[in-house]
């Protein structure tokens, strides 16, 4: 321990302290990355194909598209959509026909129940009767055999006789009976000791003593799935999305580079920075020609018209959904 403090004091560092410090530091250069400009997609570039934009549209949420990756993508998640509404249709049925036989078990099983009480009761009764009818023949005997013994006995020890005879006879059926009711226990402690369990019952008791088995390991539970969307998301922003809320618009492309275009007005590049969509004029400016020449006088600068600002759409300079997915 003290050598190791030493060399600590030294400035020397172990394997550990050099790969958390490198990962560390890894993490961080792709913070950077993310945030970054070149991870953004710059305008005159698709957010989805990562393509030029060919027939650009833009969504509701600020971005832009080349129409036909757009088409297609609302296209696949209408079908992903589908498809998760018949399973989900499904599971909800099943979990309907679940609740019923519930029901129907539990009904059955109360039913059950209330047959067997009454079936007890019954016998509880017979078995009552029947120990009052033998107490009461026993009685009978006894009795009989007590006046044999009076009118036998001439000595006057009859009266004796009849009185320890008369207090033994209520507890003769009682007893027997109570032996009767212990050799039925004893009879039933015994079939106990053998094993009566299903082959079923001893596997489940053994899987969980013994969950290490490869038979007895846990198996993943079937997930719940929620109700699927009525529109297909967004790819960017995830809100739900129609055909009918693509603004379509005109662009510029930068004669150096296809995958950037120019504004409308300046003609300047773009780039990454935030931009501005006139949709009469279907024209695309950048943020800082709308607001030096438009947003003063609400005006278009291409047409001369008024805007309003359902005319206006701000496109977003957001990151692509893969550079901000952490």
């Amino acid at each position: 321990m003290p050598k190791n403090k030493a060399a600590s004091s030294r400035g020397f560092l172990d394997r550990s302290d050099l790969e958390s410090g490198s990962s560390r530091l890894t993490a961080a250069r792709d913070a950077r990355v993310r945030s970054s400009k070149d991870a953004a997609v710059p305008f005159g570039t698709c957010f989805l194909s990562l393509a030029p934009l060919h027939d650009p549209v833009a969504s509701p949420s600020g971005h832009w598209y080349s129409r036909e990756a757009m088409l297609q993508h609302i296209l696949t998640k209408k079908r992903e959509i589908k498809a998760l509404q018949a399973a989900y249709d499904e599971q909800q049925e099943n979990v309907l026909l679940m609740e019923q036989q519930a029901q129907e078990d539990a009904k059955l099983a109360l039913e059950a129940e209330a047959r067997r009480m009454m079936e007890l009761g019954a016998g509880t009764l017979r078995d009552v009767q029947e120990n009052v009818e033998g107490a009461t023949d026993s009685h009978g005997d006894d009795k009989s055999k007590i006046n044999k013994n009076k009118h036998v006995d001439v000595n006057g020890n009859g009266d004796d006789d009849q009185g320890n005879n008369s207090s033994a006879l209520p507890h003769t059926s009682l007893e027997k009976r109570r032996r009767e009711l212990l050799a039925g226990e004893e009879r039933a402690h015994k079939k106990k000791k053998v094993d009566l369990r299903s082959r079923q019952e001893k596997l489940l008791e053994l899987s969980h003593s013994s969950p290490w088995l490869a038979r007895f390991a846990p198996e993943a539970k079937a997930g719940t799935l929620k109700a699927p969307p009525k529109r297909p998301p967004s790819p960017v922003s995830g809100a739900g999305i129609r055909v009918k809320d693509l603004v379509p618009f005109d662009v510029i492309p930068d004669p150096s580079d296809p995958g950037h275009a120019l504004c409308a007005v300046s003609k300047r590049r773009i780039g990454v920075q935030p931009a501005v969509l006139l949709r009469p004029a279907r024209a695309v400016i950048s943020e800082s020609v709308f607001d030096e020449l438009v947003k003063p006088s609400m005006t278009c600068p291409l047409s001369g018209a008024k805007l309003t600002d359902k005319d206006i759409v701000r496109l977003s300079a957001a990151s692509s959904s893969s550079s901000t997915s952490s």
